[in-house]
C-alpha cells in the first residue's frame, strides 16, 4: 500500500503547473504519507527519517521562498521523483538473505577500568581543540568569523567526528550497559554540546542529539509507544528549538538580539502549510536544483567527476594541490557574482552530485541508493536484536540518513570518521 500511495502522489505531482500550488500539494501530501507510515508500520524506521528530513529540508523550501529562478517547477518535481525512487527501491524488496547467526561482542568483556579513562581523554580532545575557534565564532557571528581570516587551531575530520560520535558512546555505555539514567551521559556530553552549539553551525549538533536519542530508544525495541512517541516529540522540539537558535546566533547581526521563537512577522502567517515551514529550515537545496539544471543546459555533465570526490577526499591538499573541490564549493563561484569566504559552499541534495555527473539518468542510480537504505535498515534490525556496541553505529545511521537529503558527500565523509572512532573505542573497551 504504502508503495502505490508513493507513485501515486508523485504521478499527481507532475499534472501542477504552479509553483505554489505544488508547494502546498507536496506539502499535505507527504504529511499525511509520514503520518500513514507511522501508524501502518508503528516503528522509527530509516525511511520515515529520510522522508521526514526531505519534508524538512527540501518542502518546507517550496514554501518559504518567493525567488523562484528558470527551471524551478522542474526541478522540484525532478526531486519530489528521485524521492519517489528511494522509496521505491526500500520498498520493492521487503528483506535481504541473512545469516541468522549473530556475532556477538561479549558485555562481560567490557574493560571498565579503561572506559573512564578513554572518554575523558576523547572529551578532553574535543574540548579543549575546539573550545578557541567556538568561542571565537559565538562572540562575533559565523558569517565574520569565516571571512576575517581567523583560522584557529588545524583540526582533523577525526576530531570532529569524535564531537558527533561520542554522546551515543556514552549513552550506550550508561544506559544500556550501566543502566543509569540518560542525564548521566547527557551531563558527560554536556562540554561537547557546549562546544557544537558554540560553533554555530547547526546539523553537527543535531547529528549528535538524534544519535543519543536513538540509542537511548534503543532500549525499549524499535515499536512506537507512549515512550517511543515522547522521545520522538522531544527530538521534534529539540531540532527545532536548536535550528531557531543556531540561525539566530551564528549572525553577526542577530547575536546580540532578543531571541523569539517567532518573528512579528511569521506570528501573522494564517496559511498552516507556511506556518510549520517557518518552523523549519531553509537551505537552498530546491534552489540550487534548479541552479544545476541551468548551469548544465550549457555545459557538459561530468560523467562521474564529481561523485568519485568521495574516493578521495581524505588525500591532503598540501600533497594534491590541484585536487578538485566538491560541487558545494566550486558552482555557486561559478554562478553567483557574490563574494564567498573560503570556508563558504552549498547544499545541493542527494541528487546534486548525480545530476551533474548524469543529468536525467541520475534517477537510475537514485533508485539503488533506496536498496543501500533498506541495507541500512537491515543492519540496524541486526544491532537492535543482539543489544551490544553496534547499537551505537545503528543510532548513528539515522542523522546520517537526515543529513544526507542535504549533502550526501559531507554526511558520508563524517561517517567514516564516525566509524574510525567507533572501532578504536571498540579496541579501547572491550577486552
Amino acid at each position: 500500500m504504502q508503495f502505490i500511495l508513493i507513485v501515486l502522489l508523485t504521478v499527481f505531482s507532475w499534472l501542477i503547473y504552479d509553483s505554489a500550488d505544488l508547494g502546498v500539494y507536496s506539502f499535505y501530501t507527504y504529511l499525511i504519507y509520514l503520518i500513514f507510515d507511522i501508524v501502518t508500520n508503528k516503528k522509527i524506521s530509516l525511511l520515515l527519517f529520510w522522508n521526514f528530513s526531505f519534508f524538512f529540508i527540501i518542502i518546507s523550501e517550496s514554501l518559504l521562498t518567493n525567488i523562484y529562478v528558470e527551471n524551478y517547477l522542474i526541478a522540484y518535481k525532478y526531486l519530489l521523483t528521485a524521492n519517489a525512487l528511494i522509496n521505491i527501491g526500500y520498498l520493492s524488496k521487503r528483506t535481504f538473505k541473512i545469516k541468522r547467526k549473530l556475532k556477538q561482542l561479549s558485555l562481560s568483556n567490557l574493560n571498565h577500568k579503561k572506559i573512564r579513562f578513554c572518554f575523558l581523554i576523547l572529551l578532553s580532545l574535543f574540548f579543549f581543540s575546539k573550545i578557541e575557534r567556538s568561542l571565537h565564532v559565538f562572540a562575533v557571528g559565523r558569517n565574520v568569523a569565516y571571512n576575517d581570516g581567523y583560522e584557529g587551531m588545524m583540526f582533523s575530520e577525526l576530531i570532529n567526528s569524535i564531537g558527533l560520535i561520542l554522546p551515543s558512546i556514552l549513552t550506550y555505555y550508561y544506559v544500556i550497559i550501566r543502566r543509569k539514567g540518560l542525564y548521566i551521559a547527557l551531563i558527560y556530553s554536556t562540554p561537547i554540546f557546549f562546544i557544537l552549539f558554540l560553533g554555530g553551525t547547526r546539523f553537527p549538533l543535531l547529528f549528535a542529539l538524534v544519535g543519543v536519542l536513538i540509542v537511548y530508544q534503543s532500549q525499549y525495541s524499535n515499536r512506537i509507544n507512549v515512550r517511543s512517541y515522547f522521545v520522538l516529540s522531544a527530538l521534534l522540539i529539540s531540532l527545532l528549538l536548536a535550528t531557531k537558535l543556531m540561525s539566530h546566533y551564528r549572525s553577526s547581526s542577530t547575536n546580540n538580539t532578543q531571541f523569539t521563537l517567532l518573528s512579528a512577522s511569521e506570528k501573522n502567517i494564517t496559511s498552516f502549510p507556511k506556518f510549520i515551514a517557518n518552523l523549519m529550515t531553509n537551505e537552498g537545496v530546491l534552489y540550487q536544483t534548479a541552479v544545476v539544471f541551468n548551469y548544465f543546459k550549457n555545459n557538459s555533465y561530468l560523467y562521474g567527476e564529481s561523485s568519485s570526490f568521495i574516493l578521495y577526499f581524505w588525500i591532503p591538499r598540501s600533497i594534491w594541490s590541484e585536487k578538485p573541490t566538491m560541487l558545494g564549493y566550486w558552482l555557486i563561484r561559478e554562478t553567483s557574482s557574490s563574494n564567498f569566504s573560503n570556508a563558504h559552499s552549498a547544499s545541493y541534495g542527494f541528487t546534486g552530485t548525480l545530476y551533474t555527473d548524469f543529468g536525467w539518468f541520475s534517477l537510475i542510480p537514485v533508485f539503488f541508493l533506496g536498496r543501500l537504505l533498506k541495507l541500512a535498515e537491515l543492519f540496524k534490525a541486526l544491532a537492535l536484536l543482539k543489544k551490544d556496541y553496534s547499537i551505537v553505529i545503528a543510532g548513528m545511521l539515522y542523522p546520517y540518513v537526515f543529513f544526507a537529503v542535504r549533502s550526501p558527500i559531507t554526511a558520508t565523509i563524517n561517517f567514516i570518521g564516525i566509524l574510525i572512532v567507533y572501532y578504536l573505542v571498540k579496541k579501547l573497551i572491550f577486552k
